[in-house]
């Protein structure tokens, strides 16, 4: 498949700034990685994938600041246990000033459904309901069901 990165979201020809070829097969879980070189510091861009006629949603990034920076501003997470609970605070983080996000803990945790220490109401289902092991229970794991807010 073939990524391009571009200065802006709707991929005019002057604004994609790199380009290339990747291959995401079975040995690499099908999961895609890029090095994109020559992009500036401090900068937002946009990425996506083409796989022949499919196009990717398009991604957002911003690169590191160089190294005169004397400010970073940054939005920091820790541990969302995703079935027990609605972590509106992501979006107020993407409205905030921050400039990167830095999570620094888990969003799924591997146990049985129902059995993790602190689950108080269990009200968000994660497949599959059995403990998390491998790659595809990963990529499965998410809500059964879009609950209410209460």
């Amino acid at each position: 498949m073939t990524y391009e990165v571009a200065t802006d979201n709707i991929f005019s020809a002057t604004s994609v700034v790199a380009s290339g070829f990747v291959i995401a097969t079975a040995s690499t879980n099908f999961t895609a990685k890029v090095d994109a070189t020559g992009l500036q510091a401090g900068k937002t861009y946009y990425y996506r994938f083409k796989a022949g006629s499919t196009v990717s949603p398009v991604g957002k990034t911003r690169t590191l600041p160089d190294s005169t920076a004397t400010e970073v501003k940054l939005a920091v997470f820790s541990c969302a246990n995703y079935p027990e609970g609605f972590f509106h605070v992501y979006g107020l983080a993407s409205k905030s000033d921050a400039q990167y996000a830095l999570h620094l803990g888990d969003y799924l945790y591997e146990y049985p459904d129902g059995t993790y220490p602190t689950a108080a109401t269990g009200f968000r289902k994660h497949q599959p309901v059995t403990e998390i092991y491998s790659l595809d229970d990963y990529r499965t794991a998410m809500p059964s069901t879009n609950p209410t807010p209460i």
